[in-house]
């Protein structure tokens, strides 16, 4: 083998290798990037199972407010909401200010 034919054939491995490895480093972004996605996605689901709703909890919110029970409602709407204190207890205070007060079955 000549020389040129020696450095032709390597210059071809070399280029071959430099295109595998860009294809390697385009398939790591790729899966860096639907593993941040799914990452998301967990942190999402996580965030809803946190708060969420218990027909217990629904039920003892309504009782409360029906019973004018201002603290045990506000509880159990922030429970429900993942809501801040003064949130809840704005929302309670406003649905107790038009509340039935006729009795309620439970769900």
């Amino acid at each position: 083998m000549q020389t040129y034919e020696f450095i032709d054939r390597l210059l071809d491995i070399v280029t071959r290798a430099n295109q595998d490895l860009g294809s390697l480093r385009r398939e790591n972004v790729d899966i860096h990037d639907k593993l941040h996605d799914v990452e998301r996605k967990l942190e999402s689901v996580e965030a809803k199972a946190e708060h969420e709703i218990s027909l217990e909890t629904v039920n003892n919110l309504m009782s409360a407010l029906a019973e004018g029970r201002i603290i045990d409602a506000i509880r159990a709407h922030r429970i429900l909401t993942g809501y801040g204190l003064k949130e809840s207890k704005d929302a309670v205070e406003a649905a107790m200010q038009g509340w039935d007060k006729r009795p309620i079955q439970p769900l």
